[in-house]
């Protein structure tokens, strides 16, 4: 059963990180054309365009914790691991394994504070007059993802610490 449960939790995480590498792109896209447009209406057409600067600003945000949950998933987030690196396998291992669990729990802690975070927002931006709701709820989303990616991550770390597995090489993100 457990290993259904790893198997659907890996499935989702990979599925929802397609769509957050696709989300990314097209907000890249997106920020990269109004910048351009910006660009050419003001030294160009000597006009500017106010609503550029808030939606780039905010595209900005929502690109870096889509980023951020896609770096994760593939393990490519900046670490210091000149002592940890000389550990045992075995040990390694199951460090990585801890360091997993608390992580989850602390982004738990930001899921829940940035979901009251996003409830609370009443204010409007200035030049598009959208809901701050929008910005903010890039930090619930980013979070989010990446405590599917840590769950799928730790369920399979049970299941091959369970069927006696601890090397590294078959660990995701460790």
């Amino acid at each position: 059963m457990l290993n259904s449960l790893k198997n659907i939790t890996v499935t989702i995480s990979d599925s929802i990180n397609k769509v957050a590498k696709i989300t990314a792109v097209i907000f890249l896209a997106v920020l990269v054309s109004i910048v351009l447009l910006q660009i050419v209406f003001r030294y160009i057409l000597n006009l500017g365009l106010p609503w550029v600067d808030e939606l780039s600003r905010f595209l900005n945000i929502w690109i870096g914790f889509l980023g951020a949950s896609i770096g994760f998933k593939y393990g490519e987030h900046v670490g210091v691991a000149f002592f940890v690196e000389k550990l045992p396998e075995k040990k390694l291992r199951i460090f990585n394994f801890v360091t997993k669990l608390i992580s989850l729990a602390l982004f738990i802690f930001v899921i829940y504070y940035s979901f009251g975070f996003i409830v609370d927002s009443r204010s409007l931006t200035p030049a598009m007059n959208l809901s701050y709701k929008w910005p903010k709820s890039s930090l619930f989303i980013g979070f989010s993802i990446i405590g599917i990616h840590l769950v799928s991550f730790i369920l399979t770390d049970i299941v091959d610490f369970m069927n006696g597995n601890f090397s590294i090489a078959k660990s995701n993100n460790s």
